[in-house]
């Protein structure tokens, strides 16, 4: 019977027939929820004796007062919780592929935005009671507060220590990792490989233009969020004719700081602080390890964090979970 009508069905008959006594068994623990305490006596099985072939004595757990059915009676019938984790981005997509090889004890579910991720995971945890799924999440850093993680963390959404996705790849360890594999079937030095990767991944980041569109985007933003913050409330709009928020622009220090950090050659720090998906680094580290394009790259990485525990280890650490 199908779960939209067997409660509502079972409820009438009760209802029709005050003067019979019904035995209902199921699976279904919402639908035992659905039938008020005071009509039913419930009791969870969770297993049974058998001698000779015949059933000697059942264990049960008895449900009684308004409290839903508790977890150790569910734990009983259906086992632990389904673990799913959301995440950004679209089926295939670089989320999905990463978080699957990274973190594999839940089934990965892209759900579009870091937005969809935080109010998938929220909704879920809010009401655990109605359903049986373990859910957390996972988003990009895109330069969240320290306040701001601790309040997704405790909901369930672990943070990417780095800018986003794309930047585990290029981690400092991880084309270490790769350009040793690479040397290794080559016959070359592994540091000479390592060192020509990051000089092509500073090169990258030198170009001014590319540099003012990183700053830029970082700014703009900052400049959003801000805005957000400062959006009057609709008790504010009815005593107010004009609205002229002062938010404070900071392209120019990011343009700053992003050239001191690539004339420092600190690539971990740029990978923390700033998305670069489209600055060339992708293309240009891939192919100065040998590969023909960025994705093949980051398909030999995530080979390499199957064969790598350690490896592996590294780049999970990075995610927050």
């Amino acid at each position: 019977m199908h779960r939209a009508m067997s409660a509502t069905l079972l409820l009438a008959m009760m209802g029709a027939r005050p003067d019979c006594h019904f035995v209902v068994m199921t699976h279904d623990l919402d639908l035992a929820e659905r039938i008020p305490d005071e009509q039913a006596t419930k009791v969870v099985l969770a297993g049974c004796r058998w001698v000779d072939g015949a059933v000697e004595s059942w264990t049960a757990y008895p449900i009684t007062g308004a409290d839903a059915i508790p977890e150790d009676a569910r734990l009983a019938v259906l086992g632990g919780r389904k673990a799913i984790r959301f995440v950004e981005g679209t089926a295939g997509g670089l989320d999905d592929l990463t978080y699957r090889v990274l973190l594999p004890g839940a089934t990965t579910t892209p759900v579009g935005g870091c937005s969809e991720v935080i109010r998938s995971t929220r909704g879920l945890r809010s009401a655990d009671q109605l359903h049986w799924i373990d859910a957390t999440g996972v988003v990009d850093n895109d330069r969240r507060s320290a306040e701001e993680i601790t309040a997704l963390n405790q909901d369930g959404v672990a943070v990417l220590g780095l800018s986003e996705v794309e930047n585990l790849y290029y981690w400092p360890p991880i084309i270490a990792a790769i350009a040793a594999d690479v040397a290794a079937s080559r016959g070359e030095p592994a540091g000479d490989l390592e060192s020509r990767a990051t000089d092509e991944a500073l090169a990258s980041l030198a170009i001014s233009n590319i540099q003012i569109n990183i700053a830029g985007g970082v700014a703009l933003a900052a400049v959003k969020d801000e805005l957000a913050v400062l959006l009057p409330t609709k008790a504010e709009l009815s005593e107010i004719h004009t609205f002229e928020p002062v938010v404070e622009v900071t392209f120019e220090s990011e343009l700053k700081r992003l050239a001191d950090l690539v004339e420092a050659r600190d690539l971990a720090e740029i990978l923390r602080l700033y998305p670069v998906r489209e600055s060339g680094l992708r293309a240009r580290v891939a192919k100065a390890l040998g590969f023909s394009n960025p994705a093949t790259y980051e398909s030999a990485v995530r080979n390499l964090w199957v064969r790598d525990p350690d490896l592996c280890a590294i780049a999970r650490g990075l995610v927050g979970l």
